[in-house]
């Protein structure tokens, strides 16, 4: 088995411990904390969403990059390996002082908790290095740690949460997964990289590092308005109830996104290295990727709009007219964030058109914004739906047309 398939199997693993195995839990969760409590429960990973998003900064794509290119340069991959983590480390601390002054505004303690249960999310994802281990093409080593450390989660969330009261508990036994698995991941460095040793990063490596990730990271705050403002817009105007109806619809959509995920992220370093050797080799991967794959995210999206009546009764453990609908609407996003990933991480980043990358996201996110400011206040949880997808097919057309502008698809041997 090649070293890509074998880091394919192990990313999509993984991906299925962060995604599918929390979807076990969604019935019950639902039946316990109800419509309402799972809705707080939601709105408030939303809310940490911002810092996970904060404390990544671009890194899981431009160190990912860094790494696969200077692999067998161990001096070079210490300091990056060690640049990486003070950043993350600082942003981290600034997220919880954030989050720290975002919580004067709230007035329940108990949401408080639930909001610090929540930033758990970011301590995790701070700790755990799969930059380090997707760039040196080697995610076996992390696989059946990440996946114990969910079962564990889910099956904690089985045995404990009881009754509604244990909204609080149960904020942290979902986030208490990604804690123990980058505890983990930081113990397997020295076994996957056993040449590794933490250096105090140059300041030019630290400033090499931002800007090579703050494009990245521009483009992936505007993606989080493209993906996540929907639930924040929604439960200002209509509560935790209608944010739990909209949830339930978006975590099948979300399972179905990063099912993706594991070879999408799996392809970047090979990409990356073969656009580094040239254009043209770079693009006839790729384009042997999409040949394979998006047929069969087409028919999952197919899928998904045919059985959405009995997917949300097995989700969620109940029949609801309004989940269906914004599970149909919501139906073919896979397909358009698959295509995204190849325009825009695959071909844009690997040919030095960061600019054109964040402009792409940043427009969808700035449109769908506004999309949901006009119409979620009056229509509620279908309009959120709505500009959900609006503006995942405006960063569709937008990375098209960046691409298409830039000719490099009409490179010699590739379309051919």
């Amino acid at each position: 088995m090649s070293r890509l398939t074998t880091n394919v199997l192990s990313l999509f693993l993984i991906q299925g411990a962060n995604y599918l195995l929390p979807l076990i839990t969604i019935p019950y969760l639902i039946r316990i904390l109800g419509v309402k409590g799972f809705g707080v429960l939601a709105f408030a990973a939303a809310v940490a969403q911002i810092f996970v998003v904060l404390t990544e900064f671009g890194f899981n794509l431009t160190a990912t990059r860094e790494i696969s290119i200077n692999r067998a340069n161990p001096e070079r991959l210490n300091e990056i390996i060690s640049g990486v983590f003070v950043l993350k480390g600082l942003l981290l601390l600034i997220s919880a002082f954030m989050l720290f002054c975002i919580l004067f505004v709230v007035d329940s303690q108990i949401e408080t908790k639930i909001y610090w249960a929540c930033f758990l999310l970011a301590v995790g994802n701070f700790m755990f290095p799969g930059w380090l281990f997707q760039g040196l093409e080697k995610m076996p080593f992390v696989t059946f740690t990440n996946i114990s450390s969910k079962i564990l989660s889910v099956a904690a969330i089985f045995i404990l949460i009881k009754s509604p009261e244990d909204l609080f508990l149960a904020a942290v036994l979902q986030s208490a997964g990604n804690v123990i698995a980058g505890l983990i991941g930081l113990m397997l460095i020295n076994r996957v990289l056993p040449s590794v040793k933490w250096v105090m990063p140059s300041i030019a490596m630290l400033k090499k590092l931002i800007n090579e990730g703050k494009y990245v990271f521009a483009s992936q705050v505007s993606a989080l308005l493209v993906n996540g403002s929907q639930t924040l817009i929604l439960g200002f105007f209509h509560g935790a109830n209608s944010v739990g109806h909209y949830a339930i619809a978006e975590k099948v959509i979300k399972a179905a996104n990063n099912a993706q995920s594991p070879i999408c992220n799996a392809i970047f370093p090979r990409s990356s290295a073969l656009f580094s050797e040239s254009t043209e080799r770079g693009l006839a991967f790729l384009r042997k990727v999409f040949n394979w794959f998006f047929p069969l995210m087409l028919i999952g999206c197919l899928v998904l709009i045919i059985f959405a009546s009995d997917i949300v009764q097995l989700i969620a453990g109940q029949q609801s007219e309004e989940t269906v609908l914004i599970l149909r609407i919501l139906a073919f996003i896979p397909c358009s964030v698959f295509l995204d990933n190849l325009l825009g991480t695959q071909i844009l980043l690997n040919v030095g058109r960061s600019k054109q990358f964040m402009s792409a996201i940043l427009i969808s996110g700035i449109f769908g914004v506004a999309i949901a400011l006009l119409f979620v206040p009056i229509f509620g949880a279908a309009a959120s739906a709505v500009a959900y997808l609006l503006s995942q097919l405006c960063v569709l057309l937008v990375m098209g047309w960046h691409v298409k502008r830039s000719g490099i698809l009409n490179k010699k041997g590739v379309l051919s």
